[in-house]
């Protein structure tokens, strides 16, 4: 059926778009949201164009899951250590000079409580989540799971941040 439904000009259409795609963005993957029997066909026909592209096996399902598991593993070892101090103080500025320091306001495109909303938005949930799962395997892969982090609330305008404990 997704032959019929994706032939002729519209696969054409639809592969040129792909590729270039690929190529305004050399690190994009192909994935589908759950297996991966679309992306793999996707990618074959890709392939026949003369671009190549990686696949995402399993597909975002799997991905996803990846990352809830690492968030789980690296929070279990976590050991944070909790920045805090009145609003306006600099905690944010001192954070950004901390190598090994995490800042879930930047993360949640969140400017603070003293200066409000950013002019762009703020992200979904699930790239916010997404994003802090990377930093989080960026920042512990070296095998120390000490990181500095500002006190923050349980919700960062509408992104929530993982509960920590002091």
């Amino acid at each position: 059926l997704g032959y019929e439904l994706v032939s002729g000009k519209k696969r054409e259409w639809r592969i040129e778009a792909w590729c270039e795609f690929k190529k305004r963005n050399q690190n994009a993957l192909l994935y589908c949201f759950r297996g991966g029997q679309r992306s793999e066909i996707a990618q074959k026909w890709m392939r026949e164009a003369g671009c190549e592209v990686s696949r995402l096996r399993g597909g975002y399902k799997a991905f996803r899951r990846y990352l809830i598991d690492e968030t789980e593993h690296i929070c279990s070892r976590l050991e944070p250590l909790i920045l805090g101090g009145r609003t306006g103080s600099g905690k944010t500025l001192l954070l950004s000079k901390i190598k090994k320091s995490l800042d879930l306001e930047a993360l949640a495109n969140h400017r603070g409580s003293a200066f409000g909303r950013r002019l762009s938005p703020q992200p979904t949930q699930i790239f916010f989540e997404n994003a802090l799962t990377y930093d989080l395997i960026s920042l512990t892969q070296d095998g120390e799971f000490t990181l500095v982090m500002e006190d923050e609330g349980r919700n960062i305008r509408k992104a929530l941040s993982p509960r920590t404990s002091t």
